[in-house]
This record gives structure tokens, sequence and C-alpha cells, in this order.
């Protein structure tokens, strides 16, 4: 929650931000404040339910760990919460003197907004990471807790894989053979060329084959 002094103007430039009235039901009141009037407004973030899951995953992390002994979830919020100094003091007057009593404050929806619990949550796993569990790599816990939480985390992209490389197209090394013409007689391999005995005058290769 923060305090801020806005005032009702056109806009400046182009691309300037601000907030606006999204809704009719606020116009009525909209149009009261004059033009150029300096407002003081509160503003509020919604809460994120997620964030507030993981705030208790955390918890129940600590208490699974068994490093504050038999401490459950609730145990453990109360500690995280006396740690990060998220309290109110109370004062009794006794006979021996004055004892000033930290009370640990809510954590509701309806007790604080996003940006306080923002705020709260980022010293809490502070305060893990660096005095209860410093042996857990702050990636490593929140992975934990996003777990325990029911909060699914992105699966990593799984890598591509390459296709296995295409062959070159297959390649004789046997020389291709040769059409025989009609009466010749093919070579074998290692042999001498045949030779062929002399044509008879007059005489056709198609007779000398009969």
């Amino acid at each position: 929650m923060a305090d801020l002094v806005m005032r009702k103007r056109p806009a400046m430039h182009a691309g300037e931000l601000g907030l606006f009235i999204d809704s009719p039901v606020f116009e009525t009141e909209w149009e009261t404040i004059k033009q150029g009037a300096d407002i003081t407004v509160t503003a509020t973030q919604s809460r994120n339910p997620k964030q507030h899951r993981l705030f208790w995953g955390l918890a129940g992390k600590i208490a699974e760990s068994g490093i504050l002994g038999d401490a459950d979830a609730r145990d453990v919020v109360d500690y995280l919460l006396l740690k990060c100094k998220h309290v109110r003091y109370v004062t009794n007057v006794l006979r021996g003197g004055t004892e000033i009593t930290p009370i640990v404050k809510s954590i509701r929806f309806a007790a604080m907004d996003q940006t306080a619990f923002n705020r709260l949550f980022n010293r809490a796993l502070y305060i893990v990471t660096s005095e209860i569990l410093p042996e857990m790599p702050e990636s490593d816990l929140r992975a934990e807790v996003e777990k325990m939480s029911g909060i699914s985390a992105p699966e990593p992209t799984p890598p591509k894989r390459r296709g296995r490389p295409r062959l070159p197209a297959k390649v004789s090394i046997i020389p291709a053979i040769e059409p025989v013409a009609a009466g010749d007689v093919p070579n074998r391999p290692g042999q001498p060329p045949l030779e062929r005995p002399p044509l008879k005058a007059g005489a056709t290769n198609s007779e000398e084959a009969k």
C-alpha cells in the first residue's frame, strides 16, 4: 500500500502512463474532482494467491527439513514473520517493570496488499537462504517450494533432435556394361580381347554367324 499525490489533468504527451477510470461505476465521483486539483490516493494491488501458497509452501519445506525441531508449518510462518519484523509491539506494565512483547501481524488478503507482501516474501526468502538453509541454492529452493505448493513450474524446452545426416547417393565403382552388338563375343575381365576370324569375301556378319 502506498500513498500517492496525483493531479487530474489531460495527458502531457503521447504515450504518457497514468491511472484511469476503467468502470462507469466511478465516473460520477471522478467528475466531482476539478481539473488541476491535487488528490491524495492510497494505491493497493490485488493479492496474488499463488504467491500466498508459495509462502506457506516455503514454511512447509522448512518444517519438513526438521531444522527447527518439531515445528509445523504454522510455527515456521510465525518464526519467519518474527525474523522479518512483521510484528506489532504490545507494552505491558508489570510490577517489576515494563514488558514489550512482539506479536506477529496477519498476512491475510485483507490485512496487506501485494506490494507489501512482495517485500515480506523476498525478505523471508533471503532469511531462509542465508540463515536457515544456507546450503540450498535459491533456485533449487524455489523449485522445491513450487512443487510442494502445487504450482507447476514451466517445463524446460526439450532440445531439438538433429536429424541423421543424409548419405550421399550410391556411386558404383563397376563400369557399366556396354551393349553387345549382334555377333560380337564379350570379353571376360582379365582376358585379352578375342580376335574374330576374318570375314569371307562377300559374306556379312549375319551369314557368318550362321
